[in-house]
């Protein structure tokens, strides 16, 4: 049996002995974890993978095709490689409980069982449930604190010299989850957000900041159905899936009532924030209108 934590989500996976077990690759090793107390169990065997009902939701990303279809009681997933179909996996209507079957030539290969884009559709949706959201953009963090960048990667903060000095930490890219654990709403690191990752961190989420192109570095706060627009815009969303797809609306209406979101806009030449937007960002005083 194998443990990983998947965004805050314990996941313990019942290994074949005559399986060579490996994790996708040397970022999840720090994510490992004791498999007991596990909120998602999954089985895994190697041979031929069962047949799904035809007509699912299907994606893409820069390596896998996947079709996600719903089954009596649950959902399958069928995940197709480079060389074609690789996995098969049967979740139930939660993904609490599922299993993956491995094509022999995948298993020969190494393949991970959760490997993309299992562990983050199993995430995703146990993320949801819990009250969170997995969105895409960047955190950086001081002390515990943090702030969640929605927009595009360029135009939030990585790595410049002003953040750096002012204590804050390029934390990760990409899809972030963002949800609430002991009380707090934390920013929580998980094993596909790449380098920066701070392993084990879970800083609380002081603000949410969505960056727009503007002619100026100005920032405004919208009201609330405006921010909830905002948190959507920015958020993974299960669309195979309808009743997670309506929680997430209630999820994103929760969020912006416990953390202030704010509208950033800078111009095209300024693809970084300065170390003065640092200050006022942490609960200094932040300007209506910010110059270099």
């Amino acid at each position: 049996m194998r443990g990983i934590d998947l965004g805050g989500t314990k996941v313990a996976i019942e290994v074949p002995g005559h399986l060579d077990w490996r994790w996708p690759d040397t970022s999840y090793d720090a994510f490992a974890v004791a498999p007991h107390g596990a909120e998602v169990h999954v089985g895994v065997r190697v041979g031929a993978p069962p047949a799904l009902p035809r007509g699912g939701f299907l994606y893409e990303t820069d390596s896998h095709r996947f079709e996600v279809v719903e089954c009596p009681g649950g959902w399958g997933v069928t995940v197709h490689g480079a060389s074609g179909r690789e996995r098969v996996a049967i979740f139930d209507e939660g993904f609490s409980n599922g299993e993956v079957t491995l094509t022999p030539s995948a298993a020969a290969a190494g393949i991970a069982p959760l490997a993309h884009p299992l562990d983050e559709l199993v995430a995703l949706h146990r993320v949801v449930r819990a009250g969170g959201i997995v969105v895409r953009g960047r955190v950086a963090e001081r002390a515990g604190r943090a702030i969640v960048f929605l927009g595009a990667p360029a135009s939030v903060p990585s790595g410049e010299p002003g953040w750096r000095s002012a204590g804050l930490q390029r934390l990760a890219g990409d899809r972030i989850v963002v949800r609430p654990i002991g009380g707090e709403v934390r920013a929580i690191a998980a094993p596909w957000n790449g380098d920066g990752l701070a392993t084990g961190s879970r800083p609380v989420v002081e603000a949410l900041h969505v960056v727009h192109p503007s002619h100026a570095v100005v920032a405004e706060r919208p009201d609330r159905d405006a921010a909830i627009t905002d948190l959507l815009a920015h958020a993974v969303a299960p669309i195979h899936d309808d009743r997670c797809a309506d929680r997430l609306f209630d999820v994103a209406a929760e969020l912006v009532e416990r953390i202030p979101v704010l509208r950033v806009g800078l111009p095209e030449e300024r693809r970084t924030l300065g170390l003065g937007w640092a200050r006022g960002a942490f609960g200094e005083r932040a300007p209506a209108s910010v110059a270099r």
